[in-house]
């Protein structure tokens, strides 16, 4: 099927959506943009919509790199009338390894690791997320098993946006908050900016970057968040994520640096 006639099946079955859901047509973003002019930015998770992302997340411990792949493919279920999807998640593709100094695991070990983490995650999840970007419910429960689904979360301003423009986006502060401990209270400071819009086929590519601090108390150690969206305003989803976390100051783990934890998502074909 040609990119086009798929934009237009997309944008078809958003239309047949919003005359059911009156209230959500508004959460719906443009399909047809002036890239002279102002941008809106949301997700298109109309029912029956599916989508494949694949995300790695590297965890540097020192020397020691833990690397898990998860291949998650999403299909929108329904969209209620203030513009919430209810996404059925289903685990397609799982992998991990662990390198030491660049070397891998020998294989033995590596499997014994790699089962131990398989076991442990789940073959489906069920995800809400507003068309606007943040996830109002999650299945998936603790930080490494819900951080590749909390993934999806990008808050985006009602207003249009044009290049430059910046705005609080809290999406990565509520998904890397559960590394900080429960009982202390914690400050963000969080930021997006609209960074570039480029063409890409019959629609565009914006490029967003992100900043995000969460602090233990307003002066205390806590965890930096950079990185990097790419997101295709004609399918109304993330292209692609590069996130880094980081300790700050970087904390120790049995005498060596804690390091930090480096998470990239991409789809995997379209709609």
């Amino acid at each position: 099927m040609s990119t086009s006639r798929r934009q237009f099946l997309a944008g078809l079955a958003a239309a047949a959506a919003a005359c059911q859901h009156p209230a959500a047509l508004q959460s719906i973003p443009d399909a047809v943009i002036d890239p002279a002019g102002p941008i809106r930015l949301g997700w298109r998770w109309v029912p029956g919509v599916r989508m494949t992302f694949r995300t790695l997340i590297h965890r540097d411990v020192g020397p020691v790199t833990w690397t898990r792949a998860e291949d998650w493919q999403y299909t929108a279920r329904t969209l209620d009338s203030s513009g919430i999807a209810a996404l059925d998640g289903r685990l397609v593709g799982f992998g991990a390894s662990v390198s030491a100094d660049g070397h891998a695991l020998e294989e033995d070990k590596l499997d014994h690791a790699r089962d131990a983490a398989r076991r442990a995650t789940p073959d489906s999840v069920s995800v809400s997320i507003r068309l606007s970007g943040p996830i109002v419910s999650c299945s998936a429960r603790g930080f490494g098993l819900s951080l590749p689904h909390r993934m999806l979360a990008i808050h985006f301003p009602a207003e249009p946006l044009r290049v430059g423009d910046a705005w609080d986006e809290d999406g990565l502060a509520r998904a890397f908050a559960p590394i900080l401990p429960l009982d202390v209270d914690v400050a963000t400071l969080t930021s997006a900016r609209l960074s570039g819009v480029e063409p890409s086929g019959d629609a565009w590519r914006a490029t967003i970057d992100h900043h995000a601090r969460l602090g233990i108390g307003e002066v205390g150690p806590g965890v930096t968040v950079e990185g990097t969206t790419t997101w295709d305003t004609g399918l109304g989803a993330i292209r692609s994520r590069k996130l880094h976390a980081r300790w700050d100051p970087d904390a120790t783990t049995r005498g060596a640096p804690a390091g930090g934890l480096r998470v990239e998502m991409t789809r995997l074909g379209g709609v």
